[in-house]
């Protein structure tokens, strides 16, 4: 299984100089590259720089930059800001940098999935986000945090229901639901009594 999947339900997002920041989303590149921040160019980033960045990094997207505007309107705030910096040394401004770089490149991993050489046509995404995936895609009312913590029995129940709705051609074969479809239309149904004793006569059938 490809970590990205793995390593993105894990990270923690940071906190810089006592200012939590989010989880770095594309809402947060949209505004660093319509403000040309340096954290997404390239070049050396000055104090300033760092505090724009920890005022978007900060918020989502129904904030609308208040902590962002607040900086650029408030002379109290710039005030606050510029003393804290003031007590700052060049080596701790350094590793702020560095930690603000860091807490980006940690959510720009992208999973490889679509470039499997000598690929069978089967999904490389791993069950449980096809489960979850689907259930978030279906049914509105529950949050991302419920799907996740939901009885994995009861989230496919909910994906079956969707992929019966929409067509057989969404169900994957290799997960909870098409290994039951598998079971109920094969020929040994009635000799094999739960979804285990099927997947066994299954591999035996693949000489596995």
């Amino acid at each position: 299984m490809d970590s990205v999947f793995f390593q993105s339900v894990l990270i923690r997002p940071t906190r810089i100089m006592g200012v939590q920041l989010r989880p770095f989303s594309a809402y947060h590149a949209l505004v660093l590259l319509h403000f040309d921040s340096p954290f997404l160019t390239g070049r050396e980033a000055t104090q300033t720089d760092i505090v724009v960045a920890l005022c978007i990094l900060s918020q989502g997207i129904e904030d609308k930059l208040d902590r962002f505007i607040k900086f650029d309107t408030s002379k109290l705030y710039r005030f606050y800001w510029l003393i804290k910096m003031l007590f700052a040394s060049k080596s701790k401004m350094q590793d702020v940098r560095d930690a603000l770089i860091s807490h980006m490149v940690c959510y720009f991993e992208q999973p490889e999935i679509w470039s499997k050489k000598g690929s069978d046509n089967r999904s490389h995404v791993p069950w449980p986000f096809l489960i979850v995936a689907t259930v978030l895609q279906r049914f509105h009312g529950l949050t991302e945090n419920e799907v996740w913590d939901m009885g994995i029995s009861r989230a496919a129940c909910y994906r079956a229901c969707f992929a019966e709705s929409v067509g057989d051609k969404l169900v994957d074969e290799q997960g909870v639901e098409g290994q039951h479809k598998r079971w109920v239309n094969s020929p040994v149904a009635d000799t094999c009594k739960t979804l285990t004793e099927f997947l066994e006569w299954e591999k035996k059938q693949d000489g596995s």
